[in-house]
C-alpha cells in the first residue's frame, strides 16, 4: 500500500484520540496492517494509504484517482492473522480491515471486497462508534497478547 511515514504518523496521532480505557493500538502487530487495534467495539487491522484523488470503487477493486490501491488482499491476510490470533486465546471477534485514505475523499460507507475504506478524519468515529461487543479489561488483555505475539 503506497504511504510515507509522516502519513503513518498521522494516522497513528489520529488512533491516540480513542479513549485509552477502552481501545490499545498495537502497532504492526501483522505484516501487511500498520496497527492493530483492539477495544470495546471490537479489532480492526488498519493500514494506511497516501494516495491523492477522489475514490471510486467497485465490486472487486478500490480506485485513488486514477490508481488502484494495492495490499488490500495483504490487508485481509492481516485481518484473518489477528482473528486466528485472538481465536488461540479464546476469543471468537470479527476483526474488521480498514484501509485510512489520508489525502482522497471517500464516499461516507465505501467498502471493497471485506475492506473498508475510511478518510483519517472519520477513523476515530468508525471505530468507536459501533455496538459495543467486548469488556475493555478483556480487551486489554487480547492488545497485550497481541503486542507479545508480535511480528509472526
Amino acid at each position: 500500500m503506497e504511504k510515507t511515514d509522516d502519513e503513518v504518523k498521522r494516522v497513528r496521532r489520529e488512533l491516540s484520540r480513542l479513549d485509552p480505557w477502552s481501545f490499545w493500538t498495537v502497532p504492526e502487530a501483522v505484516r501487511g496492517a500498520d496497527f492493530s487495534v483492539v477495544g470495546s467495539t471490537g479489532a480492526f487491522a488498519v493500514a494506511t494509504c497516501s494516495l491523492e484523488g477522489y475514490v471510486k470503487s467497485s465490486a472487486t477493486r478500490l480506485v485513488v484517482g486514477d490508481q488502484a490501491v494495492s495490499g488490500l488482499w495483504g490487508l485481509r491476510r492481516a485481518a484473518r492473522k489477528i482473528h486466528n490470533r485472538l481465536l488461540a486465546t479464546g476469543l471468537d471477534v470479527r476483526v474488521e480491515a480498514i484501509v485510512c485514505l489520508t489525502r482522497a475523499f471517500p464516499a461516507p460507507a465505501t467498502s471493497v471486497r471485506g475492506v473498508r475504506a475510511v478518510h483519517v478524519d472519520r477513523l476515530v468515529e468508525e471505530i468507536a462508534e459501533r455496538q459495543r461487543v467486548l469488556d475493555p479489561k478483556r480487551a486489554e488483555r487480547l492488545a497485550q497478547k497481541l503486542r507479545s505475539a508480535g511480528h509472526r
